[in-house]
């Protein structure tokens, strides 16, 4: 058997990633990705420029970039870039630097398991439930756990990037991880394709260490096998890399971001109105 073009595949699941926040809005607006020669923006309603990416993954010129962030603005929605690193001309960003963005150190490697490899057995005490529309409160909670310090504010973001009636969507499945009964991880399957791909991968600090990221990892990728797909597909944080190739991923392409700089803090002034 022939080996497939893996960076396409990829690819192919980021695109399908955002397409599927974009059919399922959180606020009751309907919303289509726009493409500029060759670049795709999906303005998804959620929080945040990195919900909301200009994706690059074919040729494209500086005028495209151009174009499209200045009509995701027009539409009141906050932007990021996220472009194939392989495609990132010098015109491209210095279009990116003039547009107010600033790109992130991390370029992130997009990592491909293929074929599937079968998955191990979870660490003793995880229970994985799946989150459907009558439970994805749950989900939430789990969620928000893995990435936050599961207060109310990161309960708040997981129902806005994830509202309820998305789980009911075929092509997405979301899962919480409970360790003993404490809502300690996360990790969802989106099908694009031939492919299933792995994202919101997060464990609580307090859990760490103990496999239960790699095993949500693993339920993510055999949601994929139950979908009929011949890979699975994620994009990396420095911290997960390496785990990810013990897996047996492997890195196919990576994707440069850009967003707006984070605001800077204010100064401590004096009396006078002049810096203390």
């Amino acid at each position: 058997m022939s080996a497939p073009d893996l960076r396409a595949w990829a690819d192919h699941n980021v695109a399908a990633a955002f397409a599927l926040l974009i059919r399922n809005p959180n606020d009751g607006v309907a919303r289509s990705p726009r493409r500029f020669g060759g670049c795709v923006a999906y303005p998804t309603g959620r929080r945040g420029g990195f919900f909301n990416p200009i994706v690059v993954t074919e040729p494209a010129s500086a005028d495209d970039v151009r174009e499209a962030v200045t009509w995701m603005r027009d539409e009141g929605s906050p932007v990021s870039l996220r472009i194939r690193d392989d495609l990132e001309t010098r015109a491209i960003r210095a279009a990116a630097a003039d547009l107010g963005l600033e790109r992130n150190d991390w370029v992130e490697p997009a990592m491909v398991m293929w074929p599937l490899r079968p998955a191990p057995d979870p660490p003793s005490g995880l229970v994985i439930e799946e989150g459907g529309e009558t439970s994805v409160a749950r989900f939430h909670e789990a969620a928000a756990s893995g990435f936050t310090d599961g207060g109310p504010a990161g309960l708040a973001f997981m129902a806005d990037l994830f509202p309820p009636a998305i789980a009911s969507d075929p092509d997405i499945r979301l899962f919480g991880g409970f360790l003993d009964g404490d809502a300690v991880a996360s990790s969802v399957a989106i099908r694009g394709g031939p492919v299933g791909g792995i994202y919101s991968v997060g464990t609580a600090e307090r859990a760490r260490r103990r496999g239960i990221g790699t095993a949500m990892t693993w339920r993510a990728v055999e949601a994929g096998r139950a979908w009929g797909c011949e890979a699975a597909t994620l994009q990396a944080s420095a911290m997960g890399e390496p785990v990810y190739r013990a897996m047996g991923f492997e890195r196919v392409a990576g994707y440069a971001l850009w967003n707006r700089p984070a605001p800077r803090p204010a100064r401590a002034t004096d009396a006078e109105g002049e810096p203390g």
